[in-house]
């Protein structure tokens, strides 16, 4: 019976130390990115340092920008927000080019032909002599012709010829006139899925030279698609103070009710999204990656490039011999509850998101959290009184167990980090405590069982997780 007490404290401390010395990291003590760890996109005249950084320092880096958009800032804002409430048009040019063979001047008698597209042909009256030297054709698109007695002018874009009786005098302006028509056409553009959205500050470092001091820029704007109580893709702009472009960090994140605050699932996903959501956007010339090579802040060393047009783990639990029995109603109440509290509070907050978006997201959050501390303890006392503490143990441990899992399958999540599943096992070691010692009847260790649990979720509300 001890040794089983044993066990369970051990796991519980080892929980909450690696938990919380694995979530964090070693950054290197600069206050400016070194020139190997700066990269310069194509075409932006600028150099970024590929990271975000909590502060304007590299040592609190945080993620990777793994996205640039090149084109104006404003239409690249726009783009993202309110796409489909702008009026967006393609201009097509159709040029009409007007051949000259250069200045020339004929004198006698002469009979001069216009040839015009659409247009007329007009002689001189009187005249019957031509002499001229070589032959001459103006192909123009809209040629005015004006015809008096004995004067004849046609008037082109250019070019300008004056006839009088006996005497021709062509003079032009230049070898070659183009007339360029502009036609306007509307395209139709994809709805935005993109909301205003916010988040803690974020900063990167740009230079227009590596040899020379940059600057620390912070966010301009950030954006969102997705439940803020569930699973969202989140990015952060960063337009490029030197040149027509506009950084981005994007990544996938969900809300961990257990930490009060987004947990970060991946960045190259959040690229991804950004490009499948303007890749067939008629006003976006180009998709393409560049490879830079830099590692870190979940970066896998390639950045997308998009330019605009000129317009679950799983642990298993071995059950001990005197709980391989069949399970009753009584065994299955405990971790049905708990599973149906983990996953009633998301859906909750989902709901509740959705029903009145003008609210924000985090007074659900304070409403729900609370259902969670200490709704999950309240159901472990009430449901384990009684019971084999051995098997209540288990129960209580694999419920909560399985609507962590599954809460997390709810929102898409296949991978998380080491920390957290250290983290989520040391709740799930403190309600297995906490049900061992109620069943027991054990108050020491029911109260054991309950300090870790605060322990734990006090942890990850200060950061160590």
């Amino acid at each position: 019976m001890r040794h089983r007490r044993i066990l369970f404290v051990a796991v519980l401390v080892v929980g909450l130390l690696a938990g919380g010395f694995l979530g964090g990291s070693v950054a290197p003590q600069q206050e400016r990115p070194p020139e190997a760890r700066l990269y310069q996109p194509d075409e932006t005249n600028s150099y970024i340092w590929p990271y975000t950084s909590r502060s304007r320092s590299v040592r609190d880096r945080t993620l990777a920008i793994n996205v640039i958009i090149r084109g104006d800032r404003g239409k690249i804002r726009r783009a993202l927000e309110r796409r489909s409430e702008a009026n967006w048009t393609v201009v097509e040019d159709e040029p009409e080019v007007v051949p000259e063979t250069g200045p020339e001047t004929a004198t006698g008698n002469q009979t001069e032909t216009t040839a015009t597209t659409g247009g007329e042909t007009t002689a001189t009256t009187g005249v019957e002599t031509t002499t001229t030297t070589g032959v001459e054709t103006t192909t123009t698109t809209g040629v005015e012709t004006t015809t008096t007695t004995g004067v004849e002018t046609t008037t082109t874009t250019g070019v300008e010829t004056t006839t009088t009786t006996g005497v021709e005098t062509t003079t032009t302006t230049g070898v070659e006139t183009t007339t360029t028509t502009d036609t306007q056409v509307d395209i139709d553009v994809g709805k935005s899925p993109w909301q205003p959205a916010r988040g803690s500050s974020r900063y990167t470092y740009v230079t227009a030279d590596p040899n020379a001091s940059g600057r620390w820029i912070e966010s301009r704007y950030q954006l969102a698609t997705g439940a803020y109580l569930g699973q969202r893709t989140h990015i952060r702009a960063y337009p490029g103070p030197f040149g027509n472009w506009t950084a981005f960090q994007a990544h996938t994140e969900y809300w961990d009710w257990f930490r009060l605050r987004h947990t970060v699932t991946g960045v190259a996903p959040g690229a991804r999204f950004v490009e499948q959501d303007l890749r067939e956007e008629p006003f976006v010339e180009g998709v393409s990656r560049q490879y830079h090579g830099l590692g870190g802040g979940g970066s896998d060393g390639w950045l997308t490039i998009i330019d605009f047009a000129s317009v679950a783990l799983v642990v298993g639990i071995t059950l001990p011999g005197s709980a391989r029995r069949r399970f009753d109603v009584s065994d299955a109440a405990l971790p049905a509850s708990l599973v149906a509290l983990v996953l009633g509070v998301r859906a909750a907050g989902i709901t509740a998101e959705n029903l009145v978006p003008g609210v924000t997201p985090k007074l659900f959050a304070a409403v729900l959290y609370p259902m969670l501390v200490f709704g999950l303890p309240a159901l472990v006392v009430f449901f384990a009184r009684g019971r084999p503490p051995n098997r209540t143990a288990v129960v209580a441990a694999g419920g909560l167990g399985a609507g962590l899992v599954l809460d997390l399958g709810g929102v898409g999540i296949s991978t998380v980090p080491v920390s957290l599943v250290l983290h989520r096992f040391t709740l799930m070691s403190a309600l297995g405590l906490l049900a061992y010692g109620v069943a027991q009847q054990n108050r020491r260790v029911a109260a054991l069982g309950v300090g870790a649990w605060f322990v734990t979720l006090a942890a990850s509300l200060f950061g160590y997780v």
